[in-house]
C-alpha cells in the first residue's frame, strides 16, 4: 500500500507493506509524527496526469490495510486534531469524501 508519514523531522514515503510500514515508520519515527496523510489506491498508476500518481480511491476499496495503519498509528496519532484523506482524480469526490470519511470515524471511534 502506498503510505506517507510527515514527521517533524522528515518525510517517509514509499509503497510499503503493513508490517514494514509499522516496524520501520512508526517505531522509528512515531514520536515525531505531526500529520497523517492517507490515500488508499489498487497500487497502479492513475491513467490522468500522465501517471504521476497513484490512483485514488475510496478508503476501503483499494490495498491500504486500514485498521492496522490505524493501529499503528494510534499510538502516535491518535491525539492529533486532523488526519486527511486524499481523493485526488476520484470520480465523485464529494460523495467518496463523505463516505470515506464515515469509514475511518467508525474506525476510529473502535480505537477510542
Amino acid at each position: 500500500s502506498a503510505t506517507a508519514v510527515q514527521s517533524s523531522s522528515a518525510t517517509a514515503q514509499a509503497s510499503i507493506n503493513t508490517r514494514t510500514f509499522r516496524c520501520v515508520v512508526v517505531d522509528m519515527m512515531g514520536h515525531h509524527i505531526g500529520y497523517v496523510h492517507m490515500v488508499d489506491t489498487s497500487g497502479k498508476l492513475s491513467e490522468l496526469d500522465n501517471a504521476h500518481t497513484s490512483d485514488h480511491l475510496p478508503l476501503g476499496e483499494g490495498i491500504l490495510d486500514l485498521d492496522a495503519i490505524i493501529d499503528a498509528l494510534w499510538p502516535y496519532a491518535g491525539h492529533l486534531p486532523y488526519w486527511s484523506l486524499d481523493f485526488y482524480a476520484c470520480h465523485d469526490a464529494e460523495r467518496t469524501g463523505r463516505e470515506s470519511l464515515q469509514i475511518l470515524r467508525e474506525k476510529v471511534q473502535r480505537k477510542m
